[in-house]
């Protein structure tokens, strides 16, 4: 519907721009829905509570209302809302994931073990040779 609105705003009432406009930037409108639902779905509600409120916020703006202060405001909240998201993803990714920190601590145990074995065999060996 905002669509439509938009396309009435920028060409008047003149039906077949309104029509054309819609069907040229359809691919677009598609894709900002796919996208935003993407976002929204890698978040979590108890957590990111803030940032889905700031997205709702910019996807439900009537373009028939927005004014250029509001929507900067908009776009300063989001941004707020998502540097501690991101902060905290870029931490976790440097940390590296759970299973990946696990499975490099017990390969480096696996390791471990394997060298202590080796070195305590080689002593064995070397401690029965000598007459």
């Amino acid at each position: 519907m905002a669509h439509i609105v938009v396309a009435k705003r920028t060409y008047g009432d003149g039906h077949d721009k309104v029509v054309a406009f819609l069907y040229e930037k359809h691919a677009d409108f598609v894709s900002i829905k796919k996208l935003r639902n993407r976002i929204l779905l890698r978040l979590n509600p108890a957590e990111h509570g803030g940032l889905i409120n700031a997205i709702s916020a910019i996807a439900d703006i009537s373009p028939l209302d927005a004014q250029d202060q509001v929507i900067d405001e908009l776009v300063k909240r989001l941004l707020a809302e998502s540097h501690p998201v991101l902060k905290g993803e870029w931490e976790r990714v440097k940390r590296g994931e759970p299973v990946y920190v696990w499975t490099k601590r017990g390969a480096l145990a696996l390791v471990g073990a394997c060298a202590v074995v080796a070195l305590v065999l080689v002593g064995w060996q070397l401690v029965h040779m000598l007459p």
